[in-house]
């Protein structure tokens, strides 16, 4: 037997159910803490401590304008007050000083004659024109054999102290304008702090106060010349000590 009939049936949903979302965790907030501090306006301050040595910031350097010359002799030693005027040092002339002698009497001849012939023959003459030029021809001759002899001597140009004698020595052959002598004047003494190099005065200017402690007694002073501001110099270990040296200028040092 056959029995017909209907069966009852629930769809499936087709999509995937979504889980809830979830809130965030909640998390305390960091305390923040400010650290303040006081500012107050001030200078900046530049400070070098060192040791400095007086030296004059006035010297004349002695050297020869030529090379070729053998040194007859230094004058001086270290320490040695000269006057303007002093030989200080001097080369090997030969029979310079001879020349010139018999050059003197060479000249005093043609004016004896020049001054017998102008008498005899008055001064338009052929004969005496001839001798006034025979004159200034021999004066041109003794001028440059005195400028010869004085090119051999080093002279002071002004009164000062010896503070450098290079180390030649008689019968060496002398360099041009390498230094042999230095005069220092001791009326213009300025306290010198010299470094390794330009950089560690980085920063240092002019008028800067500066405290010097001398023989246990401070004196104030201030900075008067600096590598920047160092006047050009031909000598080169001159110039090489400009390049880090601080010139202090300390009003009432003590002397000695």
């Amino acid at each position: 037997m056959l029995f017909g009939g209907r069966e009852r049936c629930r769809a499936a949903p087709l999509l995937p159910v979504e889980d809830e979302e979830l809130k965030p965790p909640l998390v305390q907030p960091v305390k923040e803490t400010l650290t303040v501090y006081e500012v107050k306006r001030a200078d900046i301050v530049k400070q070098i401590t060192g040791v400095a040595t007086f030296a004059s910031d006035k010297m004349d350097y002695l050297y020869y304008g030529e090379s070729g010359g053998r040194l007859l002799s230094i004058n001086v030693k270290l320490g040695d007050k000269v006057k303007a005027g002093d030989v200080i040092a001097s080369t090997e002339t030969g029979d310079l000083e001879m020349k010139i002698k018999l050059q003197e009497i060479a000249i005093e001849k043609i004016k004896l004659s020049l001054k017998a012939d102008i008498a005899d023959k008055g001064a338009d003459d052929v004969a005496v024109r001839t001798k006034v030029l025979d004159l200034q021809g021999a004066q041109l001759q003794l001028d440059s054999l005195k400028s010869q002899m004085n090119k051999a001597k080093l002279i002071a140009p002004a009164d000062g102290i010896v503070t450098y004698i290079d180390p030649i020595k008689p019968g060496d052959e002398v360099t041009a304008y390498k230094r042999l002598v230095t005069i220092s004047d001791p009326r213009h003494m300025k306290l010198v702090y010299t470094t390794a190099g330009p950089n560690d005065l980085a920063g240092v200017e002019i008028n800067m106060k500066v405290d010097a402690k001398i023989n246990g007694k401070t004196y104030t002073g201030k900075v008067v010349q600096t590598p920047m501001t160092a006047p050009p110099n031909d000598n080169k270990a001159v110039q090489d000590k400009y390049n880090k040296s601080l010139y202090i200028d300390v009003p009432g040092p003590p002397e000695g």
